[in-house]
């Protein structure tokens, strides 16, 4: 079993429907279990799973909509971390 974590820390502006595109170093096909936290002061305020993205060869994408992006505190950054795990 393989992790890949990786931890970026930005703002994220209200009410909006952002784009969020992820490049992976492998075959997102060979994950078994990806999943994007995002969090605000160490809460988990909302997480996307590999079924929520759409891929294009090694990219994952996918919209968050205006009621998630309402859920963050404006002023606070936020951590978005990475999880993947494949069985090997």
């Amino acid at each position: 079993m393989s992790q890949v974590p990786t931890r970026v820390k930005s703002a994220l502006n209200l009410y909006t429907t952002p784009l969020h595109e992820f490049t992976f170093e492998e075959d997102p096909a060979l994950f078994d279990l990806i999943e994007i936290l995002y969090a605000q002061n160490g809460t988990i305020i909302l997480s996307k799973h590999k079924e929520d993205l759409e891929f294009e060869g090694r990219v994952g994408r996918y919209y968050l909509a205006q009621e998630e992006t309402a859920l963050f505190d404006p002023i606070q950054a936020v951590t978005i971390e990475i999880r993947a795990k494949t069985i090997s």
